[in-house]
C-alpha cells in the first residue's frame, strides 16, 4: 500500500502523486528552516541576563536579596544562598513562585558544615527591592545573591539536568568535582559554589564565565557557559583562595520554545 498525503483540501494522494511530491519537499524545506533559524540565532540557547548584588552577611533570620535589574515576565531568577548550618529556608511571597532547584540543599558536612541553597522562580511580573528569605531560628550565618537569565523554558522545570558535590576536607580551597550531561542542544550550564572559611575569591571551572563572586564572612561564586550540542560538562572544578569546605552545585537551563516551522 502506497504512503498517504492528505492535500490541501483534505483529497488523499498516494506516494507517486503530486500533492505527495509537494509534501515531501514541504517537509525538507522545514527542516532546512529550522536549521537555519538555529544557526541563525533564532532558537537560541538561554544567556546571563544580571546578578544583583550580595545580601551581605549576617546572623539573622531574613535574608533580604536584591533583585537583579530587568526582570520581567518569564525571566528566570536563580537566588543561590549560604546558610550555616542546616536551617529550614522560607523563600518570599508574592509575583512568581518560588521552588527549590532539584539536587539542593548541597548538605556540606564536617568541621566546616553548612548548606548550599539553590532556589529558582519564573517572574510574572516586573520585580524590584528585594527578595526577602526567612530562615529558621538558630541559624549561625547567612549570605545570599540572586541572577537573573533570559530566553529560558517559559513553561515548567527550567533546568534540563542537574547535579551536585560537596568536599569535607578543610586543607584547601578547591571544589568538589561535579558533573552533568545534556539530553538535548542549546543549554546554559549554570555553576555554583559555596566556601565556609572567610573572605575567599573563587576562580571558576576552565573555560567558565564568572557572573558573581561575593564574600561576607563566607564565599559564594556563580559561572556560566553555553552548550550548543547535547553531551557532557566534563568534570568541574573551581578554586577558592583560602582552605576550607565547599559545596558544588550544577544545573543546565533550557532554551525558551522557538521557531515557526516544527520538524514533521
Amino acid at each position: 500500500m502506497g504512503i498517504q498525503f492528505r492535500g490541501v483540501h483534505g483529497a488523499v494522494a498516494d506516494n507517486n502523486s503530486d500533492q505527495h511530491q509537494a509534501g515531501c519537499r514541504i517537509h525538507l524545506e522545514c527542516s532546512r528552516v529550522q536549521v537555519a533559524l538555529r544557526r541563525g540565532g533564532l532558537m537560541a540557547q538561554p544567556t546571563f541576563g544580571a546578578a544583583g548584588t550580595s545580601s551581605g552577611g549576617g546572623n539573622g533570620t531574613t535574608c533580604n536579596i536584591p533583585v537583579p535589574a530587568g526582570v520581567v515576565k518569564d525571566k528566570i531568577v536563580l537566588a543561590a544562598l549560604y546558610v550555616e548550618t542546616t536551617q529550614a529556608v522560607t523563600p518570599p511571597t508574592g509575583a512568581g513562585t518560588w521552588l527549590e532547584a532539584p539536587d539542593s540543599p548541597v548538605v556540606v558536612t564536617g568541621a566546616h558544615a553548612h548548606d548550599l541553597r539553590i532556589f529558582w522562580k519564573r517572574a510574572t511580573t516586573s520585580d524590584s527591592g528585594n527578595y526577602a528569605f526567612t530562615i529558621a531560628a538558630g541559624l549561625a550565618w547567612r549570605m545570599g545573591v540572586a541572577l537573573r537569565f533570559d530566553a529560558c523554558a517559559t513553561t515548567g522545570n527550567p533546568f534540563d539536568v542537574t547535579n551536585s558535590a560537596i568536599k569535607t576536607t578543610t586543607t584547601n580551597g578547591s571544589t568538589p568535582a561535579v558533573s552533568d550531561t545534556t539530553t538535548g542542544a542549546d543549554r546554559l550550564w549554570v555553576w555554583v559554589a559555596s566556601f565556609y572559611n572567610g573572605d575567599a575569591t573563587c576562580t571558576p571551572p576552565t573555560g567558565y564565565a564568572e557572573r558573581v563572586d561575593i564574600a561576607g564572612g563566607v564565599a559564594l561564586d556563580v559561572a556560566t557557559l553555553g552548550q550548543s550540542a547535547a553531551g557532557a560538562s566534563g568534570s568541574l572544578t573551581g578554586t577558592f583562595s583560602g582552605s576550607g569546605g565547599t559545596g558544588a552545585w550544577l544545573g543546565a537551563l533550557l532554551p525558551a520554545a522557538g521557531g515557526f516551522f516544527p520538524m514533521l
